[in-house]
Order: C-alpha cells, then sequence, then structure tokens
C-alpha cells in the first residue's frame, strides 16, 4: 500500500507596507494559503526585531511570521516597514557678529562671541556664527542672521536661521555698558544674560521684543545675541517647518532696560581711526590711532588663549594726534591675536593676523 504526504509548506503573503515617519511601527496582518489547510491571516503587534540604518536616518522593523498547516508543514516569511525619521543633531553655540562695531569676547573672557555696537536708531543685521572658536568665522558654519530693530520705543531681535538648521535656545542682551553683569562685574555667559525667550522645542524664526524705556536715546546699544543652533541630519516630513514647534515664526516679550544719562556707550566716546598694518603682518605690525581727549593708553596684544605676548604704552597722549606703536611679534607663533586698547575712559578690542606662523 502506498501513501502520499503533503510536503508543501504554507505560504505567506506580506501585505503593503504603510509609508512611516517618525511614528511607532504598526501591527502588521498577513495572509496565508495552503492546500492541506483553509488558510488565513496572521497579525504581529509589532516587529520581531529593528535594525537602524547606517545613516541613521530609518528604522527597519521586521516581522517574522510562521504558521503550521494541517499536516505539520510550517510556513514562514519575514515583511518589513521602513520607517524614516526626524534628526536633530550636531548642536552648537553660535552668536550674531554685525558688519562693523562687533568686538570679540576675548581677551577680556575666556569664551568667544561677540558683544555689537549699534550706533543709532535703525535696522541691523548680523550674521550668526555656530562654532567658530577663537572668534575665527572660518572655523565656525554660517547658520542664520540675527535682525535687530532699534527704536525711540523698543528694540526687536529676530532670529532668522538658514535651511538645514533649527534653534533650540536664544539668549540676549541689549544695554548701553558691552557686557552684562553678575554682581557686579562682567559676564559673558548666556544664561546671564537678561532678555531670554521661552519658545519650546525648535524653531526658524522668532523674534524677542524688548522695551527702550529712555525714550530719547540715540547714542547707541550694544546688543549680543546667543543661539544653540542644531543642523537637520535626516528629514522624512514634508518640509522643514514640521520639524519645528508651534512657536515657530512667534515672538515673546521679555522685559526692558534703561540707560542713564552718565551710561554712554564707550563707543560714543571716540577712537577713531584704531587700525592695524600691514594687513596681514610678518614680524611687525604698526597700530595706530586717533583719540578726542587727552588720556594715558596701554596696548596689549594676547594670543587666541588670552595669554598676553605683548604690552605697551603711551603716557601723556596728545588729544586730536595720529600716534603709532611698533611692535614686534617675530618670536610668537600663532596666526590670530587681539589688540586691546585702553584709555583712561575706555578699552577696544581689534582681531590682527599674520602672515605665516612665526618662529
Amino acid at each position: 500500500v502506498s501513501r502520499e504526504y503533503d510536503m508543501t509548506n504554507p505560504e505567506i503573503v506580506c501585505p503593503v507596507t504603510p509609508s512611516l515617519c517618525n511614528g511607532e511601527f504598526p501591527s502588521l496582518t498577513a495572509t496565508w494559503t495552503d492546500n492541506c489547510s483553509v488558510g488565513g491571516t496572521l497579525t504581529l503587534n509589532g516587529p520581531t526585531r529593528i535594525v537602524q540604518s547606517e545613516d541613521g536616518c530609518s528604522d527597519i522593523g521586521y516581522y517574522d511570521f510562521e504558521v503550521y498547516d494541517d499536516c505539520g508543514n510550517l510556513g514562514t516569511q519575514t515583511c518589513s516597514v521602513i520607517r524614516e525619521k526626524d534628526i536633530i543633531g550636531n548642536c552648537e553655540t553660535a552668536f550674531a557678529k554685525a558688519d562693523e562695531g562687533d568686538q570679540c569676547f576675548i581677551p577680556n573672557f575666556s569664551r568667544w562671541g561677540w558683544t555689537n555696537y549699534l550706533p543709532d536708531f535703525g535696522e541691523y543685521t548680523m550674521d550668526l556664527w555656530a562654532g567658530a572658536a577663537h572668534c575665527d568665522t572660518n572655523r565656525g558654519a554660517l547658520v542664520g542672521t540675527v535682525t535687530v530693530n532699534y527704536s525711540e520705543s523698543e528694540v526687536l531681535v529676530t532670529y532668522n536661521i538658514n535651511e538645514g538648521y533649527v534653534m533650540s535656545e536664544a539668549h540676549v542682551y541689549a544695554g548701553c555698558d558691552p557686557y552684562p553683569k553678575k554682581r557686579g562685574r562682567n559676564t559673558v555667559a548666556p544664561g546671564q544674560y537678561p532678555f531670554n525667550p521661552s519658545f519650546s522645542g525648535n524653531v526658524q524664526n522668532y523674534t524677542v521684543v524688548i522695551d527702550n524705556l529712555l525714550r530719547d536715546n540715540s547714542k547707541g546699544i550694544y546688543v549680543i545675541a546667543h543661539a544653540v543652533t542644531c543642523e537637520i541630519v535626516c528629514m522624512c516630513s514634508p518640509s522643514e517647518e514640521d520639524v519645528c514647534s508651534d512657536d515657530n515664526g512667534g515672538s515673546d516679550f521679555v522685559g526692558s532696560f534703561n540707560c542713564s544719562d552718565s551710561n554712554t556707550p564707550i563707543n560714543a566716546i571716540n577712537i577713531s581711526s584704531f587700525k592695524a598694518y600691514p594687513v596681514p603682518f610678518d614680524q611687525e605690525v604698526n597700530i595706530s590711532y586717533v583719540i578726542d581727549y587727552e588720556t594715558d593708553v596701554t596696548i596689549e596684544v594676547f594670543d587666541i588663549k588670552g595669554s598676553l605676548v605683548q604690552k605697551v604704552k603711551n603716557s601723556g597722549y596728545v588729544k586730536g594726534s595720529e600716534a603709532v606703536s611698533k611692535i614686534d611679534m617675530s618670536n610668537t607663533d600663532n596666526q590670530i591675536f587681539f589688540v586691546r586698547l585702553t584709555t583712561n575712559k575706555t578699552t577696544v578690542v581689534k582681531k590682527i593676523v599674520s602672515s605665516s606662523p612665526q618662529k
């Protein structure tokens, strides 16, 4: 007597898989057929395993289905669902830098960044630089702009972040001194700035509103605009607006500032023709300046780490005259330096660059 045995495995058919962006992996239902059984459906509430892509921008969820027919044959099938992701990463601190009136924090502080003098009412647009260590924009990324509208009634500070980036934090200082103060001492730590908006999530456009209480103040102010900006590393959402929070494009009134009559911005105390030449310099650099008052002058040169490398003094400067100090830089080994000029009333800083590494 001969017998025939069914050796055919059940056939499992994967369903059409959905497009998935950022969400949870779904349950998946497959169908199966067989010549020894009626067949039916199989459901898994989630993937059996999840594997991340090499670039990290997607996950593949694998659903391992199996079923036995009435004849004991095992059918298996693996179905997959790809989940694309929005990923924000590579976050950096960023500061706004004006084309004119910008002053690097170094060497007065160990941090990099700029305070920006805005001399009169009007609109000013500054570049927003991320990761520009030592105030060297060649090391940084241009991630957007900051527009300041300075009027008799208010100061509006608007962050506009470039495509491919978002902003997760912002801190603003505006006032008649170059820097904010903590316990009477100057500080550039962003957490100590007085005007900090409270938006949630990530934004690409946001405005900080500050009242100018001294309505007739037109002698200029200083603005420091700090941000934490991040790259949009991966995106599955239809547009970059979709990776931003509902606060994107919003504004926040954060307080007011008041400059007293005696609190004149130091850039309003004129130091004209503060120059360094040649540009770039080789072994020596000349520092020239014209000041509109009698004063003693101290010139200090610092490297990018804030270490003093040269210092010269001019006692008894004569008002309105052009003075030139020649500084020997032949024994220095850096290419970027900061020159700090200090008078009896104020301090200004300029960055200088050598033509080649010194010995």
